[in-house]
């Protein structure tokens, strides 16, 4: 073999190299001798043609809507004009639907009828969306107010447990919380009942009993006296039958309102005699007691309540004589009425009463026409005639 030396590397090319140089063509490959150009281009351009075809019918779809919203919003277009606009206007189409690729990749039939129906779905889903937020603002809401209300009513009152048996044995009687009566400890939980923070029972209102069909009737029970620290007692809403014990160990009351219309309660004026013994008395109410007997003259003892502010003696039909002069002395009285009192004429004494704001008697109008020209003038503050 022979020996190659590096000037023979350095020197003139061999005779391979030579070969090559000379004729290229014989010995390299084409590049493109095996390019198949309709296999590799031709799907392309069909699909750039597509994208095109595509993007030119959205364009003009939208240009038609744009048109015919501003033809609306602008006036330019009536309702004839909308309506055939809307008639002509294309059904909106789908467009990422309709395609069989999807981001890259094969759109299986199913996901594409999902994905068609997904814009149809969304109004409807943020509606659900927003009904849902409000109901929970709403439950927030009353769940803040709940706690505010139980914050600023403080603690639970419970009454004492004489508070209760009472409470129970009027229930008996008056069936005003319901048939089978009500045994629970929370003062809340007693409609009609107010109590002191110490569990005792300070009001009680026959206007806010539990509503039924027919008010509360029966007896006036003696546990109520056991009531002491009652200050309001209204029992207007009560059907009251029997007779009226004696109130008088209920000092503390301020409010003291009884009659029913129509009641069968029966008496006589001068069993009221307890009255007396309310010095606290500021407003009192008698009234529709059509069956008590008596002499009007009885009601003097009235005299003794010098906290009283307002006086309503009405509908005794049965009782007779007149109302007592010695209350013309009742300086302190706002309010006076005595109609549906018979025989009872419009009082000369009233204008003695030098506070008086409201003023309702039986007369007639000749009397009280009388009243009204020559002395009216003597009660500064009067306001209600």
């Amino acid at each position: 073999m022979p020996r190659i030396t590096p000037s023979s590397r350095r020197g003139t090319p061999s005779a391979t190299r030579r070969r090559r140089i000379a004729a290229p063509s014989a010995a390299w490959p084409a590049p493109f001798a095996n390019f198949n150009f309709a296999a590799a281009v031709a799907p392309r351009l069909l699909l750039l043609t597509a994208l095109a075809a595509l993007a030119l019918t959205v364009a003009a779809d939208c240009a038609f809507s744009a048109s015919n919203r501003l033809a609306v919003l602008s006036g330019s277009a009536g309702p004839a004009a909308a309506a055939a606009a809307a008639a002509a206007a294309p059904p909106p189409r789908l467009y990422h639907a309709s395609l069989p690729l999807h981001h890259g990749r094969r759109v299986p039939p199913k996901q594409r009828l999902r994905m068609a129906a997904a814009p149809l779905a969304r109004p409807a889903a943020a509606a659900a969306r927003a009904r849902a937020r409000r109901s929970l603002l709403k439950r927030v809401d009353a769940t803040v107010q709940a706690a505010a209300s139980a914050a600023a009513a403080g603690p639970a009152v419970l009454l004492e447990a004489s508070q209760l048996s009472a409470l129970v044995q009027l229930n008996k009687a008056w069936r005003a919380w319901g048939k089978n009566g009500n045994a629970s400890t929370a003062c809340a939980a007693w409609k009609g009942v107010t109590c002191s923070p110490k569990g005792l029972v300070v009001g009680l209102d026959s206007n806010e009993f539990p509503q039924s069909d027919s008010s509360p009737t029966g007896a006036m029970p003696a546990a109520i006296t056991t009531l002491a620290t009652l200050q309001n007692l209204d029992l207007t809403n009560v059907d009251l039958v029997g007779t009226i014990p004696s109130l008088a160990s209920l000092t503390s009351l301020t409010h003291l309102a009884l009659g029913y219309d129509g009641n069968t309660v029966t008496g006589t004026l001068e069993g009221l005699a307890w009255l007396s013994s309310l010095s606290n008395l500021q407003t009192l109410f008698l009234g529709y007691f059509a069956e008590f007997t008596g002499d009007l003259s009885s009601l003097h003892i009235l005299t003794h309540l010098k906290s009283l502010q307002s006086l309503t003696v009405t509908s005794f039909t049965n009782a007779t004589g007149e109302i007592p002069l010695q209350i013309r002395y009742m300086t302190g009285l706002t309010a006076l009425d005595l109609s549906l009192l018979r025989a009872v004429e419009f009082p000369d004494w009233v204008t003695h009463l030098s506070n008086l704001q409201s003023l309702n008697v039986n007369a007639d109008d000749e009397r009280r026409q009388g009243l009204l020209s020559d002395d009216i003038s003597l009660l500064k503050t009067l306001t209600s005639l």
